[in-house]
């Protein structure tokens, strides 16, 4: 065997190894998150009973305080019959007394599980976390050396050499974009339903406050809070739809873009023109992605930045290139002498990924931005 099928040989019998470790892992995290969410309503529960306890312990105390003032009072009576209601009152006295200490008792041990049961749920969700992480890198590895061996077995033997280190320039820009994809949606995430929900979980708790002395005023709280909810609810579904676009296989190039003009921009403040000219061009699929993907990118930019009114997009393409013309008459932005800033941004997630797509494909991309006189985006890939 040589040194070209001693490697596939590796490379296959690895590839078979992290499918069988793939499984196991998600197998691991299929458990571990019905173990969590087993515990999240049992914390859920506990708190209602903490909750039923407290109310029960605050009246248990006030009868409890009050039967000590009867006993107080029945103790003054030394008749035979003060002695015999003295003796009844103790005897319910006691009664009440124990009743408050087991309550007590119960009260301060759901507490205690309570905090335990937060403490766990918290290592839980880290413990997912780090699964979830090292399976996304599993995947990853898997990916690469599945297009490995496709490209050794499709490229001459006295190429290989020169081909790994290509190779290896494609696996770690792929890893990049990977982690940019992560960063942009942490940042809508935390941006959007993530403090819309933080903010309706505490008025939940003020609600219940009001509603026991205003149900009026508590009724207009919950309404205000369904609709603060189905706004996180559409702002959910917009980041699942950015993540899984509408089929190009199914709607084409054309109608998937014509979809996010429509589905992103809100015609009644933002005018938009599409010229689409790509009819006379063959596209690999994989360049038809990422020029859907950056028309994406420019579209929500422009969406959460630019508050534009008007938008134009043209596709249009010569024998060896596709060009991607988006103009806005928006608020417009910096733009520094070197692109190259845009890839180690923090804040502008969306420019990075846009920049980053097209220099993975050795693309060009050019912007021309004036405050308050709005933005032009010219991107040339090849084909």
């Amino acid at each position: 065997m040589d040194n070209k099928g001693q490697l596939l040989d590796i490379m296959e019998k690895t590839i078979s190894s992290l499918e069988v470790n793939k499984d196991s892992m998600m197998s691991l995290i299929e458990n571990m998150q019905s173990e969590y969410e087993k515990k999240k309503q049992e914390l859920t529960d506990i708190q209602i009973q903490i909750t039923l306890l407290m109310e029960e312990v605050k009246k248990l105390t006030a009868y409890d305080t009050q039967m000590r003032q009867r006993l107080a009072s029945a103790s003054e009576d030394f008749s035979e019959k003060g002695r015999i209601r003295l003796q009844e009152i103790y005897d319910e006295a006691n009664k009440i007394h124990y009743q408050l200490l087991k309550s007590e008792e119960d009260e301060d041990a759901l507490i205690k599980r309570r905090n335990n049961l937060e403490l766990e749920l918290k290592r839980n969700q880290f413990y997912i976390s780090q699964a979830e992480h090292m399976a996304q890198q599993l995947v990853v590895s898997l990916s690469y050396l599945q297009t490995g061996i496709s490209h050794l077995t499709s490229v001459p033997e006295e190429n290989s050499a020169s081909n790994q280190s290509v190779f290896s320039a494609q696996y770690m820009s792929f890893l990049k974009s990977i982690e940019n994809e992560k960063l942009h949606i942490a940042r809508d995430i935390h941006d959007g339903p993530a403090q819309q929900i933080a903010s309706a979980q505490m008025r939940v708790d003020f609600c219940k406050t009001v509603l026991r002395h205003d149900l009026e005023k508590g009724l207009k709280i919950l309404d205000q809070l369904k609709a603060d909810l189905a706004s996180s609810l559409t702002e959910v579904r917009n980041i699942l739809f950015n993540l899984t676009p509408a089929p190009l296989e199914k709607m084409g190039l054309k109608g998937s873009i014509e979809n996010l003009l429509n589905t992103i921009l809100d015609s009644e403040k933002t005018q938009t023109a599409f010229h689409f000219e790509l009819y006379d061009i063959d596209i690999e699929q994989g360049i038809e992605t990422t020029i859907y993907r950056i028309v994406q990118e420019l579209i929500n930019n422009i969406k959460k930045h630019a508050n534009a009114s008007q938008v134009a997009l043209r596709l249009s393409s010569s024998d060896k290139y596709v060009y991607i013309h988006m103009v806005d008459d928006g608020k417009g932005f910096y733009v520094p002498e070197d692109l190259e800033e845009f890839s180690n941004a923090q804040k502008s997630f969306g420019l990075a990924n846009i920049y980053t797509r097209i220099k993975d494909l050795d693309g060009h991309l050019k912007i021309t931005s004036q405050i308050n006189k709005g933005t032009v985006f010219k991107i040339q890939l090849p084909v």
